[in-house]
């Protein structure tokens, strides 16, 4: 996948962003994954009562929590994670 061969990575707002240039497999493969993604966040909200936009900047936050701690803190700190400043 994309974000194995490290031309893909997750952003601040919970989805997959290109990071290089893309094969058209690749860029298939990372527009189903939004796709879903937005499903998914927009579900959720709907269960919590919260945003999608606020559900993806969520994911994110934990998502760089787990994969580099270093991260993660600067992810709990930047303006953009967790305000109401949209994702889209």
């Amino acid at each position: 996948m994309a974000k194995k061969k490290g031309v893909a990575g997750e952003n601040k707002c919970g989805y997959l962003e290109a990071r290089g240039s893309l094969s058209a497999g690749d860029q298939q493969v990372i527009q189903a994954e939004i796709t879903d993604r937005r499903q998914v966040y927009a579900a959720i909200a709907s269960e919590t009562g919260s945003s999608a936009d606020e559900v993806g900047r969520n994911r994110a936050a934990q998502l760089a929590e787990l994969a580099w701690p270093a991260i993660g803190s600067r992810a709990r700190t930047d303006p953009g994670v967790g305000s109401d400043r949209p994702c889209a």
